[in-house]
């Protein structure tokens, strides 16, 4: 099977280091900057181009990996689909044309593969298992904090230099509806939603930003509330989640789910391991949703070391799960999620709230 991957900055790396560990041979790159080319044909050994036509003229790829900013995945997405090609597309926090793709895609044999990294993490499968078992009884709140420093994601070049710096892409904002993925996934969408984010401390190349986010989703009989930031000095995710059982707790930093039981005034544990890390990469575990070439089915998800087959309406599942959590960001939470958001500005500080909707 062969691969075109397009972008070749950081994540589009990983991703050549994803297939490089699978075992796939066929690789070649897309970008337009002449450095990040040389570097993966230094580093990877493969062939690149600058021109995205002559890229797909010569090597006639099967799939295409999608690793380019944010603000520009829609212009590859409508590509994929006029040429007919399979794509793998990074997250994002923009929904530009989305609801456009997914009526194309809907009628058509395509593959779209989003990006899902987190509800396959070992951990959080762990969690939601824990919490759609009903092992914690009826739930009472939930407290989750994700924070990261900005200038660490990127050591090898300045904060104003990429996405992260853009207002539309910034790295708190970017990282909202990541959480809320795994998070609705596990116990659907609230009712209500309010919050306020803004820009707390100064960090070079990220002036336009806003750089923490609170908020609190009403599901009617619990709360959640969920903290991002990009200022935490060490990275950070932890997870409290408070039953009328049992009490959850998680720690991103280790490899093991704990669980309070009062009855026995004991700690449950339920430990997991990370798979080994792809050479100069991230776990493979972590990794992000491919292509199988050896299988029938069209839609893979990588979990753990091994390939997991899933049908393809899966993949229309998350498609879909994922539009709705962008909706709920960009005020149509409505649409699945039973209620509207609507963003108040405040200056440059922004306050959210909504209200079930009865129109739906």
């Amino acid at each position: 099977m062969k691969f075109l991957v397009i972008g070749l900055g950081s994540m589009g790396k990983r991703r050549i280091r994803c297939l490089r560990e699978l075992q796939e041979p066929h690789i070649a790159g897309y970008d337009i900057r002449e450095d990040r080319r040389k570097e993966s044909e230094d580093k990877f050994r493969i062939k690149t181009f600058s021109d995205l036509k002559s890229a797909i003229k010569e090597i006639s790829p099967n799939a295409l990996i999608i690793s380019v900013p944010p603000d520009k995945h829609h212009e590859y997405i409508k590509f994929a689909i006029k040429h007919g090609l399979p794509f793998f597309v990074e997250a994002s926090v923009l929904d530009t044309m989305y609801k456009f793709f997914l009526k194309e895609l809907s009628e058509s044999s395509i593959v779209a593969a989003p990006s899902a990294t987190l509800l396959f993490h070992p951990g959080i499968k762990i969690i939601g298992e824990i919490i759609q078992g009903g092992e914690l009884g009826k739930l009472s709140n939930f407290i989750l904090h994700s924070g990261q420093y900005l200038p660490d994601w990127h050591i090898y070049e300045k904060v104003k230099d990429y996405y992260v710096s853009n207002p539309d892409t910034g790295g708190g904002r970017e990282i909202v509806p990541f959480e809320l993925s795994w998070i609705t996934k596990f116990v659907g969408f609230p009712k209500r939603v309010c919050g306020t984010f803004r820009k707390t401390i100064n960090i070079d190349g990220a002036e336009k930003i806003d750089d923490t986010y609170n908020f609190v989703m009403d599901y009617g009989d619990y709360l959640a509330s969920i903290t991002v930031d990009v200022v935490s000095r060490r990275p950070i995710r932890r997870l409290l989640v408070n039953g009328d059982k049992k009490q959850l707790l998680w720690d991103w930093d280790f490899n093991i789910v704990k669980m309070f039981n009062p009855s026995k005034n004991h700690w449950e544990e339920f430990p997991y391991q990370m798979s080994k890390a792809a050479k100069a990469g991230w776990p493979v575990s972590r990794a992000s949703p491919f292509f199988n070439p050896k299988s029938c089915w069209k839609r893979h998800q990588l979990d753990g070391s091994r390939w997991v087959t899933q049908p393809s309406n899966a993949a229309e599942s998350a498609k879909r799960h994922g539009v709705q959590v962008s909706g709920l960001l960009s005020g149509e939470a409505g649409a699945g999620a039973g209620g509207f958001t609507t963003m108040i500005g405040t200056g440059n500080r922004s306050f959210m709230t909504s209200s079930t909707s009865t129109s739906r």
